[in-house]
C-alpha cells in the first residue's frame, strides 16, 4: 500500500486501480445503455455486477488501510471502466478512486472537495 503512504495527508488526492476481475458465466449486465453512464461514470454500455462489487470492495479496502494508518477518510469511486477482456469471464478494470482526508464528523479537512462517504450510486439498484 505504498501509494495511499504518498497520498497528502491534507489534501488527499487520486488513486488509479487496476484488476482481473471475474464475473460469473450467466451474469446479466446491472445497467445498460446510456443509464450506465448515469449511475456511475463510464464509457462503457454495459456495467456487470462484478464491476461494481470490485470497485465497492476496493473503495473500502481502500478507506480501512487508510483509516487505521492515519486517521479517517473520505473514499468514492469517480470512475469506473473496462479496459479489455482476458479471457472469457476475465475482464481488466481500471478504477478511479477520489482520497480525501476527513475530521471525525465525517466532513473533509479540504474544503472545496466533492468527495463522499464510501458508495457507488449504482448500489441504489437491487440486483436478483
Amino acid at each position: 500500500m505504498a501509494a495511499c503512504r504518498a497520498l497528502n495527508t491534507t489534501k488527499g488526492g487520486w488513486m488509479h486501480v487496476h484488476a482481473n476481475v471475474e464475473s460469473a458465466k450467466d451474469e446479466q449486465a446491472a445497467v445498460t445503455g446510456e443509464s450506465a453512464a448515469a449511475v456511475l461514470p463510464t464509457c462503457n454500455r454495459v456495467l456487470k455486477p462484478a464491476w461494481l462489487n470490485w470497485s465497492l470492495q476496493t473503495c473500502e479496502q481502500l478507506k480501512t488501510f487508510l483509516t487505521s494508518a492515519t486517521g479517517n477518510w473520505l473514499v468514492d469511486v469517480k470512475h469506473v471502466e473496462r479496459v479489455k477482456s482476458y479471457a472469457p469471464h476475465i475482464d481488466h478494470l481500471v478504477a478511479d478512486i477520489h482520497c480525501i482526508p476527513s475530521l471525525d464528523d465525517g466532513s473533509p479537512t479540504f474544503k472545496h472537495s466533492a468527495a463522499r462517504p464510501c458508495h457507488l450510486r449504482s448500489f441504489l439498484f437491487v440486483f436478483e
